[in-house]
């Protein structure tokens, strides 16, 4: 079994020069998936999650509703989610001949996490005709 390993102290802060100062704080996590942090770097504050969504689709629409809540209660802050949706967000993010009906439910959920926080898929925006993949099936199709 392969894994990563997220630590993180509960409360840190580092002066990196007089004008950078570097603050972490609220740590919170959810079985292992969602990792929520509250990051500070002089005035800038920043809510920044990591999650990692189950590859199992019966799971996925249940964990992303999991994130949505989590996340709520930074509605209106400065927020960056990173991490891995297993499941891309539209045709574009897939090789040819690979279809997304099977995950329009999760595609869907995943919309309405995106809305509901005012988040946007920054790679598209900045390369909305690119393909480039992080991961691949091993017949080389996405």
């Amino acid at each position: 079994m392969n894994g990563v390993v997220n630590f993180f102290f509960l409360s840190w802060q580092h002066t990196v020069t007089p004008n950078f100062v570097l603050k972490l704080n609220n740590k919170s996590r959810v079985n292992g998936r969602i990792l929520i942090l509250r990051v500070q770097i002089n005035d800038l504050k920043l809510v920044c999650a990591n999650i990692y969504t189950p590859n199992d689709s019966r799971f996925q629409i249940i964990f992303i509703g999991q994130v949505q809540n989590g996340l709520q209660q930074f509605s209106g802050e400065n927020i960056i989610v990173g991490g891995n949706f297993n499941c891309p967000f539209a045709e574009d993010d897939k090789e040819e001949n690979r279809h997304l009906l099977s995950k329009k439910n999760i595609v869907a959920e995943i919309k309405v996490l995106l809305f509901s926080l005012g988040l946007e898929d920054a790679w598209r925006k900045l390369y909305p005709n690119d393909k480039q993949f992080t991961w691949r099936t091993p017949d080389k199709k996405n």
